[in-house]
C-alpha cells in the first residue's frame, strides 16, 4: 500500500516503524499529538507495578492526563490530519493506549489491539469509521 502522507509520534519507536512501512527517505511529519499515554512521574515505570487498566484518571494523580485526555487529543489530531487536503491514504503511526482510546472513541469497545496492531479506519465527512483491524 502506497501513502499520500505519513505521520508519526516523535518517539523513535514509532518514528522507526513509520520508516519502516513508507522506506527510509520518504518524508513522515512527527506530530506531538500522536505520542503515547502522558503518565507524569509515571513515566518509565513498568506496567507490572501499576494498576491494571483501564486507568481512567489514575495517571492525574501524578502529572498526567485522564484517559479522556488522551482520547480527546488523539481524535483532535486525526481528525487535524484527515481535514488537510488530498490526504485520502494516510499512515499514522502511535502507541497501543493511544490506538485504544482512538478505537474507544471510533468502535466503542471492541477489545484492545495489540502493539504492533493495524487498525484501519475510514473518514468522511468528518466523521471516522473502522473498517478492518
Amino acid at each position: 500500500m502506497t501513502f499520500d502522507h505519513a505521520y508519526s509520534s516523535p518517539l523513535g519507536r514509532a518514528q522507526r516503524t513509520a520508516e519502516l512501512i513508507v522506506g527510509e527517505g520518504r518524508s513522515i511529519e512527527l506530530v506531538d499529538d500522536l505520542r503515547e499515554w502522558h503518565l507524569g512521574s509515571l513515566e518509565g515505570t513498568s506496567n507490572c507495578e501499576m494498576p491494571p487498566q483501564p486507568w481512567g484518571d489514575y495517571p492525574v494523580a501524578f502529572g498526567g492526563e485522564s484517559e479522556g485526555e488522551l482520547r480527546a487529543r488523539m481524535v483532535a489530531a486525526l481528525s487535524r490530519i484527515m481535514a488537510r487536503p488530498q490526504h485520502d491514504r494516510v499512515l499514522a503511526v502511535s502507541h497501543g493506549s493511544a490506538c485504544q482510546e482512538f478505537l474507544e472513541y471510533v468502535a466503542g469497545g471492541g477489545g484492545q489491539p495489540d502493539n504492533g496492531a493495524v487498525l484501519h479506519f475510514g473518514y468522511c465527512d468528518g466523521a471516522f469509521s473502522l473498517l478492518d483491524w
